[in-house]
């Protein structure tokens, strides 16, 4: 809200300068003044969106009663069916940077958040699925049917008496994959603790709508093989948005006495960090040791090819292996007259154990004597924010440097 009029003044904002309102950063009329201009092209991204000179305020309801709104906040309701469209929601949530060095005789754009591009790449533009369809999910009855809602209230909580309930109604939930933040707002104030902790509660259900884990098991040449396969639920990469997320596979072997006989993706409960190591690792689509871990993330290189957690110095990806949405083809990106360059997987190939939708893990690992009664445990883990990004001077409790178990399989030999 502080940056956007300083934006068309021509200004550049500075942290230090930073008022209320750039401390609350999104309000409802943010949102609800974007102008339909301009929105699902390159134009817009990075929050470049329009609003318009008037007081106006859209919403998807035709024929809004007006009085209320204007009496008691000046603002106009509009009917604007581009409030239902994913491409408002990829205005702010398509991150475009430049690194130091990019010129305007060669530009290097370097996308750094992209949930609306994959999802423009994805099955589910067709299928009628947005990106409100899960983040922002219609009022639902106790059947689990769409349920109406009135948009307007008398100051006592009363409808006013010319309105009617409408449908769709949107539940404001806003809810990705980021448990840490709330909890953490949870702590320092208590008098919104338990709102904070219901959001970090609903981020954490998210999560675990977000894939199916699936486990496989064969024995061959004196070699138990293990197949993992995570599908992907969401209409864009998994995990997406903000890059310092990741999602990894820990596969535990245990033996009929509960003895731990093989693990990967073991990791530190004190400081979540991975019991192998944060060296970076690529891909694998065959893991036989205990030091390799199949981690979907994305690593950023700055200008001379250097792994860096500088946002502002990133310039290319090292790596990026998350899995890709269901339907996933960059070349729609053109058709929709955007640019693909930097949404391709990097350092994996599509085939026929990374493909659009999943992504399938082999897992070999020599036969024990007995194997009768041996457990395998396979868990997909999250983290918001991975251990390597976070400087000394941001530390994290201990309950909140794990990582969210999102699915967890367990099977008996």
């Amino acid at each position: 809200m502080q940056q956007y009029p300083l934006r068309i003044a021509g200004k550049k904002m500075r942290l230090a300068d930073m008022n209320d309102l750039g401390k609350d950063g999104v309000s409802c009329t943010v949102c609800h003044q974007i102008l339909a201009k301009g929105l699902g092209t390159e134009a817009s991204f990075t929050a470049n969106f329009q609003i318009g000179a008037g007081n106006l305020l859209f919403g998807p309801h035709k024929d809004p009663f007006a009085m209320p709104m204007l009496h008691h906040t000046g603002f106009e309701p509009r009917e604007a069916k581009h409030i239902l469209d994913s491409a408002l929601c990829g205005s702010c949530h398509t991150v475009i940077t430049q690194p130091p060095g990019s010129t305007p005789e060669k530009p290097i754009r370097f996308v750094e958040q992209a949930p609306f591009l994959e999802w423009i790449a994805s099955s589910y533009p067709r299928t009628g699925k947005t990106c409100q369809s899960c983040h922002m999910p219609q009022l639902q009855d106790a059947d689990g049917r769409p349920a109406a809602q009135y948009i307007a209230h008398m100051p006592p909580g009363r409808p006013f008496p010319p309105t009617r309930a409408r449908m769709p109604f949107g539940v404001h939930e806003f809810i990705g994959g980021n448990a840490i933040i709330p909890e953490m707002m949870a702590r320092d104030n208590p008098q919104q603790e338990d709102l904070l902790r219901t959001t970090a509660k609903r981020a954490t259900a998210q999560l675990e709508r977000a894939l199916k884990l699936g486990v496989s098991t064969r024995q061959e040449n004196e070699f138990l093989f293990v197949d993992v396969e995570i599908t992907n639920l969401t209409g864009h990469k998994l995990p997406t948005g903000f890059p310092s997320r990741r999602l990894w596979i820990r596969l535990e072997l245990t033996g009929p006495q509960g003895a731990r006989l093989f693990e990967s993706g073991g990791w530190d409960p004190a400081s979540g960090e991975l019991r192998a190591g944060e060296t970076p690792q690529p891909h694998y689509r065959l893991i036989e040791k205990s030091s390799q871990v199949q981690i979907f993330e994305s690593h950023a290189l700055d200008m001379q090819g250097k792994i860096t957690h500088s946002l502002l110095n990133s310039a290319s990806h090292g790596k990026d292996n998350r899995i890709l949405p269901l339907g996933f083809d960059a070349q729609r990106l053109p058709a929709a007259g955007l640019v693909t360059a930097g949404i391709e997987p990097v350092g994996v190939e599509i085939g026929d154990t990374f493909r659009p939708g999943s992504s399938r893990t082999v897992y070999r690992i020599p036969l024990p004597a007995l194997t009768k009664g041996c457990r395998i445990q396979v868990e997909a883990l999250y983290q918001t924010i991975k251990p390597t990004d976070r400087p000394s001077s941001f530390p994290l409790q201990q309950d909140l440097a794990r990582p969210v178990v999102v699915a967890r399989v367990e099977r008996v030999l």
